[in-house]
C-alpha cells in the first residue's frame, strides 16, 4: 500500500521549492490566486519608478511580488559552461534564463497580469497557476511518454524553451512575456555551398582519440566544481562506466557506486557487471532492491518530476539514499543519445531521407514504452479522447521531427531536444538533483559539439562508444556489458501487487477523466482473478498517473495543498 510518510515527504519537497510571483496591482489574474498566496504579495516598485513612468508619458503601474527575486539551480563550470536555470527580477524586467540546453527543469505561467516561476510544477499549481489540462500536450505524452517543446500537462504552465530565455516587463500594461529560443541545430550542409558538408580525412582512430581526450577534459571540469562526497549510479551500460573509469583514472574515485535492481520482468545482469567493475577498482558498491510498494515510488516520482514523465520510479530508492550522505552525484545524462543512440535505426533514417515525417511520427506512436494509445482507449472518457485524437498527436510529432530534418543527425537531434530534454533530464536534476549536486560530463560544451559533428558513419551502426571505452581503459576491456537479451524474470506477482495497490486507490475515487464503471469492473475482476491481475500493467500505470494528476489539481483548487513560505 501507499507509504504515507514517503508521500508526504514528496509533497513537502515540492511545496518548499522557491516560487517567485510578480503581478500588476489590480490585475485580473490576482483573483485566481489562493488567499494565502495573495496575502504574501507586497509592493515592490523600485525607487523612482513612478517619476520615470511619468517622464516617459505613461501611467505608473504599481507592482506586487512574493518569494525570492533571484534564484538559480544546477551548476556552472569554471569555463562558463554548465547546466543551470534560474530567474532574476531587476526591478524592471523579470529574466528567466538557462544554459544552452535548457535541460534543468524550470517552469513558468502567465495569466492576466500575473507571472510565476519555479523549478517545481506542483509548486506553481499550489501558487495559483490556472489548472486547465493541456489536451494537446497530453495527446502526445499519453501515447509516447514525453512532452514536446514547452508543453506540460497543464495548459498555463510552460517549460523553458531550448537554448532560450523568457522576459517580462510588467510595467508595460500591454506586454506579455517574450520568449527567445535558440535551438542547437548542426547543419548537414555546408553553409556556403548549401550541399552536404564534406567530412575530414580523419580515420576512426582519430575520432576515438578525440572523444577520449575531450571526455577526460569534461570529467576534469566537473571534478573541479564537485563536492567532497561523490556517488555514482553504476549500471551495466556504457555511459556510467565511462564516467566511473575516468574518475578512477583521475584519482577522484567515487565514494560509492550505486546500483538499483530492476522491476521485473527485466533481469539484473547489469548489477553483476557493476559489481565486477567496482570490485576491480576497489570501490564500495551498494545494491538496492526495489521497495515493496511500487505505487509509492511511482507517486513520489510523479510529484518530483512535475507529472512530465512516465519513467524514473525505479530510481526513487536511490534518491532517498542520497539525501544527507553525498554532496555530488555524477550522471551519464545524454551519453547514449550523443554517442550511439538506440533510437537511431536504418529504418528511421530512411524515413527521414524520404521526408516521411508523418510515417515516422506514426511509428513512434505505435511503439510506446510505458504509456500507450491502447491504454488511453481503455481508460479515458470518450469525450476526453475527442480532445486528444490520434491525428493531433501525430501532427505535432511530425512537425517536431520536421524541425530537425536538416540537422546533421536528425533522429539524434529530435530525441535530444524532446525526450532527453523534457523527460530523461528529470531523473538527473529532479530525482537525483533534488538531494545533492548533479554533474553531467557528457553535456560539456566542447564534448557535445564534437560528438554532434561526428560523421554519421562513425556513430551508426552502434559500437563506437564501446571502442572508445576499451581504447581509453584497456585494463577493464574484458568486463562485459549488460546483456540486452538476458533472460527475463517472472513479473506475475509484481503485476498482481501493483494492480491491487492501484485498485485500492481507484475504488474510492470517482474520476472525471476515466471510465469509472468499466475501470471498477476491471478492478473487481483483478481482485478475483490473479491471472487477469497479472496482465494489467499495460494500463494500470496510466490509471495511477491520471488519478494522481486529477487529485493533485483538485487539492490545489481547494487549497488543501499549500506552499510553505
Amino acid at each position: 500500500m501507499l507509504n504515507a510518510t514517503l508521500g508526504h515527504e514528496a509533497i513537502r519537497q515540492c511545496m518548499t521549492q522557491p516560487v517567485f510571483l510578480l503581478a500588476r496591482s489590480g490585475a485580473a489574474g490576482l483573483a485566481q490566486l489562493p488567499m494565502h498566496v495573495r496575502s504574501a504579495l507586497t509592493y515592490c516598485d523600485p525607487a523612482g519608478a513612478k517619476k520615470q513612468s511619468e517622464r516617459a508619458g505613461g501611467s505608473h503601474v504599481p507592482l506586487l511580488a512574493s518569494g525570492q527575486s533571484s534564484h538559480e539551480r544546477g551548476y556552472r563550470l569554471e569555463n562558463g559552461g554548465g547546466v543551470y536555470a534560474g530567474w532574476l527580477w531587476d526591478g524592471e524586467t523579470l529574466h528567466l534564463y538557462a544554459d544552452r540546453y535548457a535541460l534543468h527543469p524550470m517552469y513558468y505561467f502567465y495569466a492576466d497580469g500575473v507571472m510565476g516561476v519555479s523549478h517545481s510544477l506542483p509548486a506553481l499549481l499550489a501558487a495559483g497557476a490556472p489548472a486547465e489540462l493541456n489536451m494537446r500536450g497530453l495527446s502526445v505524452f499519453l501515447r509516447i511518454g514525453f512532452f514536446l517543446g514547452q508543453h506540460t500537462p497543464v495548459l498555463s504552465i510552460k517549460a523553458l524553451p531550448e537554448g532560450g530565455a523568457v522576459t517580462w516587463q510588467p510595467a508595460r500594461n500591454d506586454a506579455e512575456p517574450r520568449i527567445m529560443a535558440t535551438p542547437l541545430l548542426i547543419s548537414a550542409n555546408d553553409p556556403q555551398t548549401g550541399r552536404p558538408a564534406a567530412d575530414t580525412d580523419k580515420g576512426r582512430k582519430d575520432y576515438i582519440d578525440g572523444y577520449i581526450d575531450l571526455f577526460r577534459q569534461a570529467v576534469s571540469r566537473c571534478v573541479a566544481v564537485s563536492g567532497e562526497r561523490i556517488a555514482l549510479p553504476l549500471s551495466g551500460g556504457k555511459d556510467s562506466r565511462h564516467i566511473f573509469l575516468e574518475l578512477c583514472r583521475q584519482g577522484r574515485k567515487p565514494d560509492c557506486a550505486l546500483t538499483v535492481l530492476h522491476y521485473p520482468p527485466r533481469a539484473n545482469d547489469d548489477a553483476d557487471r557493476a559489481a565486477e567493475l567496482a570490485s576491480r577498482a576497489g570501490i564500495r558498491h551498494e545494491v538496492f532492491a526495489q521497495p515493496e510498494s511500487r505505487l509509492t515510488a511511482w507517486w513520489c516520482t510523479r510529484l518530483i518530476t512535475g507529472f512530465c514523465t512516465d519513467e524514473h520510479d525505479w530510481a526513487h530508492v536511490i534518491s532517498t539514499h542520497l539525501a544527507g550522505r553525498y554532496d555530488t552525484v555524477f550522471d551519464g545524462l545524454a551519453g547514449d543519445t550523443l554517442s550511439e543512440s538506440r533510437f537511431v535505426t536504418a529504418e528511421r533514417l530512411g524515413m527521414l531521407g524520404r521526408r516521411q515525417y508523418d510515417e515516422l511520427a506514426l511509428q513512434l506512436v505505435n511503439t510506446p514504452a510505458v504509456f500507450s494509445e491502447q491504454a488511453m482507449r481503455v481508460l479515458l472518457l470518450p469525450e476526453l479522447m475527442d480532445f486528444m485524437p490520434r491525428e493531433l498527436a501525430v501532427g505535432d510529432l511530425s512537425a517536431a521531427i520536421r524541425q530537425c530534418a536538416d540537422d546533421r543527425h536528425p533522429i539524434q537531434r529530435f530525441f535530444f531536444a524532446n525526450r532527453m530534454r523534457r523527460e530523461v533530464s528529470l531523473l538527473t536534476f529532479g530525482v537525483f538533483g533534488a538531494q545533492c549536486q548533479a554533474l553531467t560530463p557528457y553535456l560539456d560544451a566542447d564534448l557535445y559539439d564534437y560528438l554532434r559533428m561526428l560523421p554519421p558513419e562513425v556513430l551508426y551502426p552502434q559500437g563506437f562508444h564501446k571502442e572508445v571505452i576499451a581504447t581509453g581503459y584497456p585494463d577493464y576491456a574484458d568486463i562485459a556489458y549488460e546483456r540486452k537479451v538476458a533472460p527475463s524474470v517472472s513479473d506475475v506477482q509484481h503485476n498482481i501487487s501493483l494492480f491491487r495497490e492501484v485498485a485500492a486507490v481507484g475504488v474510492f475515487r470517482k474520476s472525471h477523466l476515466m471510465r469509472n464503471p468499466s475501470l471498477w469492473l476491471r478492478f473487481a475482476r483483478g481482485g478475483l482473478d490473479k491471472r487477469y491481475a497479472a496482465t494489467t500493467r499495460w494500463y494500470v500505470l496510466m490509471a495511477a498517473y491520471l488519478y494522481q494528476l486529477e487529485e493533485f489539481i483538485t487539492a490545489c483548487r481547494k487549497g488543501t495543498v499549500r506552499l510553505s513560505y
